[in-house]
């Protein structure tokens, strides 16, 4: 829905033709939601972030996004720092505005400095279809949560579930609201009834935990100091 650091907007199409059939969709690290809304919805959608601010524009949107659908998102360095230090969020539609205004105005999606280009960018200042992803949100069979990984996985876990897991990287904490170790997710994955994809930076030491699982090597691209980077990342899965 909107750009977020480590985002899969290039690789969610490879990824959601991997998601074998399923029930019950639970993504407990919902960022960006590149893969949750490429594919098609499960009779039951969980989605999770830990950090409020993600938490609270999947949630404010499922209700108030209709009525900001001729607000206006172009780019201003003024504007991004003014939002970025406001802490009174006077109503839901103020918040989520404010939510997304840093989400699509920050560079690589940090929402926490300001990416200048937006201002040369064609079209940037085009209105941003929050009624589109207001009706998509607001049903019935989708669950918005703002609770620890590890408890939602717990709560959601069974047979006919499938997890997608797209956690934030050891070397990106800075960006996340909450630490997740690779040693955790090794003995919570294995562990699980469901079936699930955990994707991630190409680094020997996750190979080497998942070693028994099937391990796909697939090349992308990040924005690295406003450069376009080629980088391998590695997809995970126990079926």
């Amino acid at each position: 829905m909107f750009c977020r650091v480590g985002g899969k907007s290039r690789l969610k199409t490879r990824i959601v033709e991997l998601i074998p059939d399923h029930k019950i969709y639970c993504e407990p690290f919902i960022g960006g939601g590149s893969v949750f809304f490429k594919k098609k919805l499960a009779d039951l959608n969980i989605i999770n972030d830990l950090d409020v601010d993600i938490y609270n524009i999947y949630s404010d949107m499922s209700i108030v996004g209709d009525q900001l659908k001729d607000a206006d998102f172009t780019a201003d360095r003024t504007k991004f720092y003014t939002l970025l230090n406001t802490t009174d969020l006077v109503n839901k539609k103020f918040r989520l505005y404010r939510n997304l205004y840093l989400s699509i105005n920050s560079f690589v999606g940090d929402r926490c400095s300001y990416n200048k280009h937006r201002e040369t960018k064609k079209n940037s200042g085009l209105k941003y279809k929050t009624d589109k992803w207001k009706n998509l949100l607001d049903q019935e069979n989708i669950k918005i949560l703002n609770k620890d990984w590890k408890q939602v996985v717990a709560d959601y876990d069974g047979d006919d579930t499938f997890f997608y897991f797209d956690p934030p990287y050891e070397d990106m904490k800075k960006y996340s609201a909450g630490e997740v170790e690779i040693n955790d997710l090794y003995n919570i994955l294995t562990k699980l009834k469901g079936k699930w994809i955990l994707s991630y930076k190409n680094c020997q030491k996750i190979k080497n935990l998942f070693f028994e699982y099937t391990i796909r090597l697939i090349e992308t691209i990040h924005t690295i100091s406003s450069k376009q980077i080629n980088i391998e990342e590695i997809l995970i899965c126990n079926f």
